[in-house]
């Protein structure tokens, strides 16, 4: 199978490799190992003047709608 692109950039596909057939991902390749990771939930805050991230417990009544909050699964 070979993509279609308007523009032959031979500079561009020589970056990624050439044209080609799309290969198969291998997962059985992969080195990483997820194990069980506690969730871990983050807010994110810019009220004092500067952009702060600090731990917070992971409970929907920590949740504020003036800032962002990063939830940690570990391999999600």
């Amino acid at each position: 199978m070979y993509l279609e692109v308007d523009d032959d950039n031979e500079e561009f596909w020589l970056l990624l490799g050439g044209k080609g057939d799309i290969k198969p991902s291998k997962e059985e390749e992969s080195s990483v190992v997820y194990t069980d990771v506690d969730k871990e939930m983050f807010s994110v805050s810019d009220s004092g003047g500067t952009v702060q991230v600090k731990e917070v417990p992971l409970s929907e009544d920590s949740l504020q709608s003036n800032d962002v909050f990063i939830i940690d699964t570990g391999d999600q």
